[in-house]
């Protein structure tokens, strides 16, 4: 017996100590070459890079994985324990393997495996850590490899870290579906909540995730979800984690779902999209997307709510003006969807097999049921049935071209038909009253600028990001039309002219060589004005008082050097057609060139970025140029601001312009903006054949652009101009933006010398019959008497109908030349004809200078650059 027991030990003794040899092998062969554990220590996980507006809302996301790497001490303590009894309740008890989770699973493997089943594990948080930062290349391996090196590293790790800091790595970079990484992105997206926010349910189904995130996805399995939620809440309970009573609530709870929306409303995707471009610029897009950088940008999201409708609203009101083109789509419907007294709603089936559409804010897509004395039946794809009243179908008549329309609307009928697919805006909060919407055929942009700083406050690059994401405000280079004179008249007060200056507004022509005919620019009504001041020549945007005070007193060099100082223009071909709007540029530096004429001359660069922080709280970039000067520490010092902006433009002469622009809108082209009663300046544009419409209009402290046009340039129609098409959107976003604030009026630098005169002539009150103002004149500058034959005066009488100017093209770099004189006064240039065309005799025409540029002949010789 004692032999028997002794050969026994012995066996037992050699098979043991086999075993632990095969043990030691299988360690030492699988153990070699591991990935080192210690690279956890610097562990930098990708995480979300985010873009804050000016008021701490998030607005645009951005990342390979969506986490928000969050420390252990930020979790909250139930959180933790929601995992730890969902996935590993030995957590802090074992050394990296839970043997008897071990032995078991091995147990119940062999039952599995007799029928085929998938074989279960036992693995603990740390060896979920070592698998999915170690062992990423081999994590969905079901194999003894992987757990054999689970194993070792899960070892290794237990001794390097501790327990608090593997179970921080693992809430941080565990996967729990739907992208998100991490128990705080998980929060995000499935309740929109911060993890101190969630209930007891909810920490639970988050802890539910990892064994199977889309197996238990409520969306497509909510039996399934919902016993696993309850599994875990259990698991709690019998851990002493939450009382029964707790546990018996929560599991009583149905898993609610809800789906983040972004930053409460906050809109601003074609500014997200430029800030994104920025920083692939600065960063790299690997970093943009992996290194979790905090972006404060200067989106004001009450401005850009305001510029995404008052753009909008410009595209709608041009676009009603030119007809219906008809409905998205058409659909066959039959007896009993057309049913308007059925309220299940038949009709909706219709709408399952169209693609979807784009449409405007508050847009809802409907179906055309049937035709009333009321109107035109609409069957709304969300449920319910409305009418489109004829008052509002009045406008919708067939566009039959860009200047021509169809009949007059007398019946719903003419417009829609029965099984039209088309937008719809409910006009009650009942939805009953609807409004016939069309997406708008024409696009353009909208900027925002606050002018001291270049701070870029809201951007519109188009109808909807949705239907197309590039962006009009910042990549459309597009002829400005006469915005472009602001730079023009800038450099001719800066030169020394005065806004009292007498320019002849008469025919003007130029030989452009051999062959290529003459250029005679004209003005949009065709007519010619006679002697006028300089700031009426601007404020009636003639054409001709342009060109001639460029070509004669200027110099087409110093409007260039001007256009590239504000940043236009870098290389303004030197030609005369130029200073009518010939050039293309961005509606961004026209808006920013504007703003620094605004600010008082000071140099500014657009910027949408006021600083970005690493993961790590360090600023890495900062986007103004003020700074904070003293670095003492005591409570009574005040810290200066050192602004390290560069003086452009002289104030005296930056207020001069202001002065002019302002003008423009009181009496001149923009005078629609003056109805608003705030002091507002700005100049509208238009290209020839209108093609491009724009505006650009300020207060004090507030810059708006607007460019609208098609994105295949073609006309926009007659007369649809800067002052017709473009200025509607500025004064409804000014509408906006200025209800209820004071009235602050344009600040006069030192210097300025104002001058009671009549702005009609430029003389002295009562030498006309125009409005006395106070004109902005240099220091030691005087205003003669102006003995203007009243013949030859410019005309009082002005239509904001025709309040645009036609240019040309084609042009010549001009030259400086003394001024004619007429009854003992400067005036500048000397008319051939006083209303009637300009003279084609060759004595009659400015001569060409044989070192001009000529461009290449065209057809005609009226012009095709810019209008007004």
């Amino acid at each position: 017996m004692l032999r028997f027991l002794a050969n026994l030990f012995t066996a037992l003794f050699v098979v043991g100590l086999v075993a632990a040899a095969s043990v030691v092998g299988v360690f030492y062969h699988y153990g070699k070459g591991l990935p080192n554990f210690q690279q956890l220590a610097n562990y930098e996980p990708p995480v979300l890079t985010r873009f804050y507006a000016n008021d701490g809302r998030v607005f645009g996301e951005y990342a390979s994985q969506k986490r928000l790497y969050v420390p252990l001490g930020a979790i909250p303590m139930r959180v933790r324990d929601a995992f730890i009894s969902a996935e590993d309740k030995n957590f802090y008890e074992h050394m990296g393997l839970d043997i008897p989770s071990i032995i078991g699973a091995a147990v119940a493997n062999i039952s599995r495996m007799q029928h085929s089943k998938r074989p279960i594990g036992a693995s603990t948080i740390t060896q979920q850590v070592a698998k999915n930062f170690l062992l990423a290349d081999i994590s969905s391996l079901v194999s003894l490899e992987r757990k054999v090196k689970e194993a070792i590293l899960a070892l290794r790790i237990e001794k390097a870290y501790s327990k608090d800091y593997i179970l921080e790595l693992y809430l941080n970079e565990i996967y729990l579906g739907c992208g998100a990484y991490g128990v705080a992105a998980a929060a995000l997206h499935y309740f929109d909540k911060a993890l101190d926010e969630l209930t007891l349910e909810e920490m639970a189904y988050l802890a539910a995730l990892p064994k199977a995130p889309n197996h238990y996805n409520p969306a497509k399995h909510y039996e399934k979800a919902l016993e696993r939620r309850n599994y875990v809440i259990a698991r709690m309970r019998d851990d002493g984690k939450v009382t029964p009573q707790e546990a018996q609530e929560a599991m009583a709870k149905p898993l609610q779902i809800k789906q983040r929306t972004m930053a409460d409303g906050v809109q601003g995707a074609y500014f997200a999209e430029e800030v994104r471009r920025e920083l692939v610029e600065k960063f790299g897009e690997k970093s943009l997307y992996g290194d979790g950088y905090v972006v404060r940008t200067t989106l004001n999201p009450t401005y850009q709510e305001f510029a995404q409708e008052s753009l909008q609203e410009a595209f709608e009101v041009y676009d009603r003006r030119h007809g219906w083109r008809g409905p998205l789509a058409h659909v066959t419907l039959s007896a009993q969807q057309t049913n308007t007294q059925d309220e299940s709603s038949p009709w909706k089936a219709s709408f399952k097999t169209l693609p979807r559409h784009t449409g405007g804010k508050g847009w809802l897509r409907g179906v055309v049921l049937a035709h009333s004395k009321e109107g035109a039946m609409v069957g709304l794809e969300k449920g319910g049935i409305g009418i489109i009243p004829l008052s509002e179908l009045t406008w919708a008549r067939k566009y039959l071209g860009v200047d021509s329309l169809g009949p007059a609307i007398t019946n719903s009928n003419q417009v829609l038909t029965q099984g039209d697919v088309i937008f719809v805006l409910p006009k009650e909060k009942d939805g009953r009253i609807l409004r016939l919407c069309q997406v708008p055929a024409v696009s353009g942009g909208l900027v925002v600028m606050d002018p001291h700083t270049g701070h870029v406050l809201a951007m519109q690059g188009g109808f909807s990001f949705q239907e197309s994401q590039f962006n009009r405000a910042t990549q459309a280079l597009r002829q400005t039309g006469s915005s472009f004179k602001t730079i023009v008249y800038l450099a001719a007060l800066e030169k020394g002219l005065s806004p009292t200056t007498l320019i002849d507004d008469a025919p003007f022509a130029i030989n452009l060589g051999r062959g290529l005919g003459v250029w005679r620019p004209r003005n949009y009504d065709n007519t010619f004005g006679g002697i006028m001041t300089m700031r009426r020549g601007f404020e009636r945007s003639r054409n001709t008082v342009t060109i001639r005070m460029t070509h004669e007193l200027v110099g087409i060099g110093r409007v260039a050097e001007m256009a590239k100082r504000l940043g236009v223009l870098d290389k303004m071909p030197h030609e005369l057609a130029m200073v009518l709007g010939a050039g293309e540029t961005t509606l961004l530096k026209m808006t920013t060139a504007h703003a620094i004429i605004a600010n008082g001359g000071k140099k500014i660069t657009p910027t949408l970025i006021d600083r970005i922080q690493n993961r790590h709280g360090k600023t890495v970039f900062v986007g103004n140029d003020v700074a904070c000067m003293g670095s003492t520490t005591s409570l009574m010092d005040v810290p200066v601001l050192q602004d390290n902006r560069p003086q452009v433009i002289d104030p005296v002469t930056d207020y001069q312009m202001i002065s002019l622009l302002e003008g423009a809108v009181q009496r001149g082209t923009a005078r629609q903006l003056s109805e608003l009663g705030y002091p507002l300046g700005g100049k509208t544009g238009t290209t020839n054949d209108f093609k491009d419409a724009w505006f650009i209009g300020f207060s004090a402290d507030l810059v708006v652009g607007a460019y609208l046009g098609f994105d295949h340039p073609k006309p926009l129609g007659h007369h649809q101009g800067g002052a017709k098409v473009a200025l509607v959107a500025v004064k409804a976003f000014f509408e906006r933006a200025l209800k209820g604030r004071p009235r602050v009026p344009f600040r006069v630098p030192p210097g300025v010398k104002l001058v009671r005169i009549d702005a009609q002539t430029g003389g002295q009150p009562g030498s006309g019959d125009g409005p006395v103002i106070f004109e902005a004149l240099k220091p030691g500058a005087s205003m003669q008497e102006q003995q203007v034959d009243p013949n030859r005066r410019a005309s009082n009488d002005f239509d904001d109908e025709h309040a645009e100017e036609d240019v040309g093209q084609e042009g010549a770099p001009g030259h400086d030349a003394e001024p004619s004189h007429e009854h003992g006064q400067e005036v500048y240039g000397h008319a051939t004809n006083e209303s009637g065309p300009a003279p084609s005799e060759p004595e009659n025409v400015i001569g060409a200078d044989p070192l001009f540029h000529a461009p290449e002949a065209r057809s005609s010789v009226a012009g095709t650059g810019g209008l007004y």
